[in-house]
């Protein structure tokens, strides 16, 4: 009996959050009970459009694989993703209940570095850098409590690799009023602790 004719999704064919990014590759797996052998199953390469994650779906699971949430970014068609999760986690020997926005897809990124740095150094009386912000009133705003309003200031004011974030006013806290992007060296001469004068000179020159 000839083999079953099959045919690929096309490049680009989007299935609910996700997007097909090749043509299907075929795998082994495990046989059904009662099977030793391995048997070739296709798998559907996809990328989540939200966070770019990549996987790959058996042709036979594709259906309802599409139909729910990403597993990394917790994305889903129908899901509005301003809203908001539950977490859960043990830590320490502690359950912990907090919430977070379902998806970014930048926790990699060194924009999401400069962002959790900046309310770690505001906001946590551990961080080595809070006496020089928040234990002196330096604050971040609420708006920027979230990474989204954050990450768009950012990527409309500048925002490039290799920049810091620079206040303004250095008796001021983080808001899109007091806030630019600057190069290491004009961040050192922005700081309220003044360089000794042959230093300043020589890093201007």
């Amino acid at each position: 009996m000839p083999a079953r004719k099959r045919e690929s999704l096309p490049t680009g064919t989007e299935l609910g959050i996700y997007t097909v990014t090749g043509p299907s590759v075929a795998k082994q797996v495990p046989g059904r009970s009662g099977q030793t052998a391995a048997r070739n199953r296709y798998f559907v390469p996809l990328r989540c459009q939200n966070c770019s994650r990549e996987i790959d779906v058996r042709e036979d699971d594709l259906e309802r694989r599409v139909a729910t949430p990403c597993g990394y970014c917790y994305a889903g068609a129908d899901i509005d993703p301003e809203d908001r999760i539950t977490v859960t986690r043990v830590w320490n020997g502690q359950v912990q209940h907090y919430k977070r926005y379902r998806f970014h897809g930048q926790s990699r990124t060194r924009l999401h570095s400069v962002w959790t740095n900046m309310r770690e150094r505001c906001s946590n009386p551990n961080s080595e850098k809070y006496p020089r912000y928040g234990g002196r009133g330096i604050t971040v705003c609420d708006e920027w409590n979230n990474f989204r309003a954050f990450a768009a200031w950012a990527q409309g004011n500048g925002y490039a690799e290799g920049l810091s974030i620079d206040r303004i006013n250095n008796d001021r806290g983080y808001n899109p009023d007091n806030c630019r992007w600057v190069t290491d060296l004009e961040n050192l001469m922005n700081r309220s602790r003044y360089l000794p004068e042959p230093l300043h000179v020589s890093t201007v020159t």
